[in-house]
């Protein structure tokens, strides 16, 4: 949230919307969606939580007054359509929605209306971000003219429907048309050249009768269609609770318009695709989800499970709102108290406790703890007094209920050193983290003769799942519910492989059962660290989940295999596995090798077509040797030849290289061997690896990871703001890295 609950309006700002109306009426196009700042900064002005409205109103709550303007500014981020705004296409029939389809432009009475709109928003909040749909999906019936090419028909010529409800009918378009797809991508371009949105919002890029959108060719082109329209303004895709992989390159964020949620399974799914957007869209980020209530709009648990997990786990917007099946207008709302908590921005990324899985993550004011479903009732201790913004109670020791969260702001000043984290834990479950990446979450779909392990395929074609063709055998992701469902097959047993990303302890839990029936003598589970048996071989023949609950220790590179097998024959072979492992990452001991960065994955794979140094800062608590250098590989283009460089940061000596690291195109982390390079404590230190000779030049790039300082837990930290960057090879790099990026760059230090 920017405004205050009473949302006062400056007088600078009634000034500037008096000058701007002003300017509406003499016809002067004078309005940008940036109003004195650009769409980045309105991202990073904000403070948290921060809360978007999805097309339709907020009703009822602590300083809502019923005034559109008043109210909509309450937010921070707002799409609705073109005529939400106030514009109307010039398409003929400029005084109603008729053949809005084919518009090409706005009428400039339309525009002025809107300009005025936006400006009063903007004078209300200056960090508003505003987008506007345009439409692909679907329509009403006189968006197109009825004989009209673009429409998607059945096989005797009729429309198709796509939704009916509220009165209203809305059927297909067709995206498989190239010149719609274009039509679609000069609409967009027409919206931001008007200056009053920061981007695009597109609707129903989830899944449908059609298939995956994510996996459709010209979806995806129509995306790429609009990107390259509308340049670098914001791009934002509905694409419910799943990952948009095929997308990510184009958007700036996901619409997660998240439906009521009844398992933990689909909770963490939700978080674990929200991470994931965090991670791989385009900056800046605008990653907005959406839960909708069970019963009312008081179940205020699932609105604080929602606004908690939205702010652990990311760094965009949140909306709690009515179901689509509501006789209202979808996504009407009511505001909360809990939304007006002053929490100021986040000063560490979020991380899961290992001792009580309680997700955390500290900011200005205070700390935000998320629950997720299924975790039971916790408790977590703060070390000074903190006040509860559900109940307003005051105390250290809190409990907070299962699929829930809660805000507990410092009673005091805040620290200047925030909090050290608590030991961390890594959850990773199977039918969250399944997706066309093998290696996701660390996880790998395989199939098994008894001796050979292999990389089952990803059918992208046939509802998203992992298949092994010749033998029939499919593992299904995350897509339909379905996660985690096994279809065996005559001669080979299919495989779920966890690999340790780090050392430390794990909990290996989930459950097992039979999915359709008991018919047949059952399915046989193994379960394999290495090659060595440390629980079953057990018969599942049973709709009735079989619990695991065991405890082992691991090395990085350990494996944790779940075998299935069809034991004597086929029938009713369908096994519903859900797996997950909890790694608990040990600490490094004095005298033992360690890393910055061991237990990071998955960032983005960035091409600027330049050559660049790429560096993190670093320091070490004792004086020790650096004996290894290591790269994140995001991209198979970056195999070849990279210069790495080690500076002492108080005078810019070059102390260690010019190294020589050859990458190979193998994704992941790649280690070098390097001379042992002795470093003193307290000093800090550049390491920079430079882009290769491949056209893009591309390197790994996770961002939004150094906004605040942080360590190993061990001897290693690092300064905020530490990854940084330059554009001479060979010469330090010393500019802070846009978005606060982390290169992905580490190095294996033994101390003293």
């Amino acid at each position: 949230m920017t405004m205050t609950s009473s949302r006062r309006v400056n007088k600078l700002a009634i000034i500037a919307l008096a000058i701007g109306l002003l300017w509406g009426l003499t016809g002067i196009s004078s309005v940008r969606a940036e109003h004195g700042k650009t769409t980045a900064q309105k991202i990073a002005d904000r403070d948290f939580p921060s809360i978007f409205q999805a097309w339709n109103k907020v009703e009822f709550g602590p300083g809502v007054t019923g005034n559109e303007i008043h109210d909509t500014a309450m937010h921070d981020l707002y799409f609705t359509s073109t005529q939400g705004l106030g514009l109307q296409w010039d398409d003929g029939s400029p005084t109603n929605w008729d053949n809005d389809g084919l518009g090409t432009a706005f009428t400039q009475a339309s525009i002025s209306a809107a300009t005025a709109k936006v400006q009063a928003l903007h004078a209300q909040n200056p960090n508003l971000v505003i987008l506007t749909e345009i439409r692909y999906w679907a329509a009403w019936d006189t968006y197109l003219p009825a004989d009209h090419a673009w429409w998607k028909r059945g096989s005797d010529g009729s429309k198709i429907a796509a939704w009916q409800g509220e009165g209203l009918t809305i059927y297909y378009m067709d995206w498989n048309n190239e010149a719609f797809r274009e039509q679609v991508a000069n609409q967009a371009k027409a919206a931001v050249d008007t200056g009053l949105v920061d981007g695009i919002m597109i609707d129903c890029m989830a899944i449908d009768e059609f298939g995956d959108a994510d996996a459709d060719p010209n979806r995806v082109d129509l995306i790429a269609r609009i990107r390259g329209k509308i340049g670098d303004k914001l791009l934002l895709v509905n694409s419910n609770q799943l990952k948009r992989p095929n997308m990510a390159p184009y958007i700036n964020g996901l619409y997660m318009e998240v439906w009521q949620s009844s398992t933990s399974e689909h909770m963490q799914l939700v978080a674990d695709t929200l991470k994931w957007a965090e991670e791989k869209v385009r900056s800046p980020k605008i990653n907005a989800l959406e839960l909708w209530y069970d019963n009312t709009r008081d179940d205020l648990y699932k609105m604080r499970a929602a606004t908690t997990l939205s702010l652990t786990h990311g760094n965009g917007y949140v909306l709690f709102a009515d179901h689509n099946e509501n006789v209202n207008p979808d996504h009407m709302h009511n505001w909360y108290d809990f939304w007006n908590a002053n929490l100021g921005k986040p000063r560490a990324a979020g991380y899961q406790r290992a001792d009580n899985e309680l997700f955390q993550r500290e900011f200005d004011n205070g700390t935000v703890i998320y629950n997720q479903k299924g975790n039971g009732t916790r408790t977590i201790t703060f070390s000074e007094q903190r006040k509860r913004v559900s109940t307003g109670a005051s105390g250290t020791v809190f409990q907070v209920n299962d699929n829930d969260g809660d805000i507990f702001l410092y009673t005091g000043a805040p620290p200047s050193q925030i909090p050290a984290p608590a030991s961390v834990m890594i959850s990773d479950y199977y039918a969250a983290s399944a997706s066309s990446a093998q290696g996701n979450h660390n996880w790998y779909t395989q199939y098994t003769d008894g001796s050979t392990y292999t990389n089952m395929s990803w059918d992208s074609a046939n509802s998203k799942l992992f298949r092994f063709s010749d033998q029939g055998i499919s593992v299904f992701g995350e897509f339909g519910g379905n996660g985690g469902r096994i279809d065996l097959g005559p001669s080979h047993d299919a495989v779920l492989k966890w690999v340790a990303p780090a050392a430390g302890s794990i909990q290996i839990g989930g459950s097992m059962r039979k999915e359709f029936g008991t018919d047949g003598d059952g399915v046989v589970v193994t379960v394999k660290k290495n090659n060595t048996v440390i629980w079953g071989p057990t018969v599942i023949n049973s709709m009735t989940p079989t619990q695991l609950n065991l405890q082992q220790t691991v090395n990085a590179g350990d494996s944790i295999v779940f075998i299935a097998n069809k034991n004597n024959n086929l029938t009713g072979d369908q096994l519903r596995l859900q797996p997950v492992v909890k790694l608990t990452p040990v600490t490094p001991q004095p005298g033992t090798a360690e890393s910055m960065f061991a237990s990071l994955s998955a960032p983005q794979a960035q091409g600027d077509w330049a050559d660049k140094e790429l560096g993190i800062v670093f320091s070490s608590s004792v004086s020790g040797k650096i004996t290894h250098l290591k790269a994140y590989i995001a991209s198979a283009s970056e195999a070849g030849a990279h210069t790495a460089t080690i500076w002492k940061n108080s005078d810019g000596t070059r102390i260690g290289g010019p190294y020589t690291l050859n990458f190979s195109s193998t994704i992941g982390w790649q280690t070098f061997d390097i001379a042992d390079l002795n470093i003193a404590a307290g000093s800090a230190y550049t390491l920079s690896i430079s882009t290769g000779s491949d056209t893009g030049r591309y390197y790994a790039m996770k961002t939004n990871s150094m906004s605040s300082g942080g360590s190993n837990g061990s001897h290693l930290s690092w300064q905020a703001h530490a990854g940084v960057y330059g554009t001479t090879l060979g010469q330090q790099p010393t500019t802070q890295a846009p978005y606060d990026a982390n290169y992905m760059r580490d190095i294996v230090f033994i101390p003293d």
